[in-house]
């Protein structure tokens, strides 16, 4: 079937706004955004990391991700430290807090997000997630 541009961003649209409601309102329950979320996920898979690190992992400013880092800082998330090689620059951290917490709280939006997902083959899903994958690098080599 064959869409036009508009339907084609309408679908896109509503799917992205029903996952991340989803999302937002099971992370809710642990104090946490989505963005927040994201950004403790990146620390959970590649330990400790500088602040600009970060940055370019979200494709955020700076500025954006030292928010985070306060935001999760007060919720005792996330540490941040002076890096031994750069006195200018932060290496961020996760607590024991967040050790603790990140495997339910991933077990929980799982759970969340593949109710969705139930009526599509892993095939389909792969392949979704291999023309995101392609969008975002078409988009990287155009900036």
């Amino acid at each position: 079937m064959m869409y036009s541009t508009y339907q084609e961003f309408l679908i896109q649209g509503k799917a992205y706004r029903a996952l991340r409601t989803n999302v937002t309102k099971t992370l809710e329950q642990y104090d946490l955004s989505i963005p927040e979320w994201t950004l403790l996920g990146l620390l959970q898979d590649g330990g400790p990391q500088r602040i600009s690190e970060l940055a370019l992992k979200l494709s955020v400013e700076i500025p954006h991700v030292t928010v985070l880092i306060r935001q999760l800082t007060d919720k005792g998330y996330v540490h941040a430290k002076q890096d031994p090689a750069d006195s200018r620059a932060k290496i961020v951290s996760l607590t024991l807090k967040a050790k603790r917490q990140l495997p339910q709280i991933g077990e929980m939006t799982q759970e969340k997000v593949a109710s969705y997902f139930h009526n599509i083959t892993q095939e389909d899903l792969g392949a979704y997630f291999k023309v995101l994958q392609s969008i975002i690098a078409a988009s990287a080599a155009r900036d």
